[in-house]
């Protein structure tokens, strides 16, 4: 909900290795847990009955319970590659070739990593990616989604190596202050350690900025016909950084509420069926009121596509505003149609009621609220919240000759980016 940490560790692979791990449920405790039959080591070791996640970082707050450790984000930096030190015997690159010696490595915590966690370890030089699925037993369904990865995160020259427990681990405030930025076909290249901003915040601006979007959009189905339904995942992966004192620093402007649970970004959600009609008022004839403004193209008497027949003057939405939404959390899930795909909890769950049984639909963050500056040869403003996401839809074909016949796809967010040159930076 606001990116409180409930599990962290460190993972260390081999040449060309993968690791792979599952979050289940802890029916124990209602929470959720991290199981992994992979050989690859970890630090510390992870037990073969898998370890809970930990509600430890959000006590104080309204929402704190452990089912809250059920939805969240996944989060992964690469620290530097491994040497070996032949002429000493201290060979960490050999440990985790085939076969692993995952247990001299942590024993090199006491050791030689207690003294100088940088010993045989150089840059890193890159290259991670990794992909999610998310699987519904019950329904039959699986749901494969990439991770987002941003290249160029450390500062040449600079490596970082530290256990996740410890007060000077790695996390974002530890990328370079520089990001290079794309609107359309212009490119833009600054700085973020700019004057009057924390210094804290200097590598995470880099982070947001290179994630920015004025706009997100997608298409979604909600037909009855084929029980259809539609979740958009909608994910502030740094906002963390931002909300979590007193006062809120740009681009967020909202801070974390321990009494509500909850820091809520205004935005606008616009819909659009796929023959790009906008929710109106059914008009009270084929033409319309004399000389009344209507949207293109005019609907027949008593129809809109998609929706199918309304009674005449009924009120579907609202135009959109300002107002329209509010993202609250730092993982938010907009549903449309009542088989929620995902089963998001109210925590994080919102109910879209789009008229349109298909269509599409876009959420614009408040331009002049939300923004993030950078300063190369000129001043820069790049517009919107640093988010990222996805779109799952399914569709229930129930019991079909004795084979459960139940479809699921994921389909990426579009985004837009909206980037201003100021001559100069604010004073």
């Amino acid at each position: 909900m606001n990116g409180a940490e409930v599990l962290s560790f460190n993972v260390y692979l081999g040449a060309h290795d993968v690791w792979t791990a599952a979050l289940t449920r802890d029916e124990q405790t209602g929470g959720a847990m991290l199981i992994t039959r992979d050989e690859s080591c970890t630090v510390p070791r992870i037990p073969e009955q898998g370890v809970a996640l930990r509600e430890v970082a959000y006590q104080g707050d309204s929402e704190a319970g452990i089912g809250r450790t059920s939805e969240g984000f996944v989060e992964v930096i690469e620290m530097g590659e491994l040497l070996d030190e032949a002429e000493t015997g201290f060979t960490p690159a050999s440990w985790v070739s085939d076969p692993v010696d995952c247990e001299a490595l942590r024993t090199a915590w006491s050791n030689e990593w207690a003294g100088d966690a940088l010993r045989a370890v150089q840059e890193a030089s890159g290259g991670l990616f990794g992909r999610a699925t998310v699987i519904n037993v019950a329904e039959g369904t699986s749901i494969a989604y990439r991770a987002t990865a941003l290249e160029g995160f450390w500062a040449t020259g600079n490596t970082k190596h530290a256990l996740a427990v410890s007060q000077t681990t790695v996390t974002l405030e530890d990328a370079a202050p520089t990001a290079a930025l794309f609107d359309g076909v212009q490119a833009y290249f600054g700085d973020t350690d700019l004057a009057g901003v924390d210094a804290k915040l200097h590598g995470v601006n880099a982070v947001s900025a290179a994630l920015m979007r004025e706009r997100v959009f997608n298409t979604y189905t909600q037909a009855p016909e084929v029980a259809a339904s539609t979740d958009w995942v909608i994910t502030f992966p740094t906002r963390h950084y931002y909300i979590n004192d007193a006062q809120p620093s740009a681009p967020f402007s909202e801070p974390w509420s321990a009494a509500t649970s909850s820091a809520c970004e205004p935005a606008s959600l616009e819909l659009w069926s796929r023959g790009a009609e906008t929710p109106s008022v059914a008009p009270e004839s084929g033409a319309g009121a004399p000389g009344a403004p209507d949207f293109s193209p005019r609907p027949p008497e008593g129809w809109l596509p998609d929706a199918g027949p309304v009674a005449s003057g009924e009120p579907l939405l609202p135009a959109p505003s300002i107002n329209d939404i509010e993202l609250c959390n730092q993982v938010n899930v907009l549903s449309f149609g009542e088989g929620e795909v995902l089963k998001p909890s109210a925590r994080i769950g919102h109910q879209v009621n789009a008229p349109y049984r298909n269509g599409w639909a876009r959420v614009s963050f408040d331009r002049q609220a939300n923004s993030l500056g950078l300063e190369g040869d000129d001043y820069y403003e790049t517009l919107g919240l640093p988010a990222i996401g996805f779109a799952v839809v399914r569709s229930v074909n129930g019991n079909v000759g004795g084979a459960l016949s139940n479809y699921a796809a994921e389909n990426e967010h579009g985004y837009d980016t909206r980037i201003e040159t100021i001559t100069s930076a604010p004073e």
